[in-house]
């Protein structure tokens, strides 16, 4: 479960079905410098600059 202003949401499943499940509610706004590299692979950054540039409301 998760809270955040204006956002709330949750997940369920069978316990036998999964381990844990995570839900992270976050501002669409950019992180803070170095965040993404710490947390994201190549890859991940380049599909996340090609939709930037394709998506304007995407930040």
């Amino acid at each position: 479960m998760t809270h955040y202003d204006g956002y709330r949401a949750v997940a369920l499943a069978r316990a036998v079905d999964v381990i844990a499940v995570g839900i992270d509610a976050e501002p669409n706004a950019p992180l803070p410098e170095g965040v993404l590299e710490t947390v994201s692979l190549p890859a991940e950054r380049a599909w996340i600059s090609d939709l930037t540039t394709a998506r304007a409301e995407v930040s």
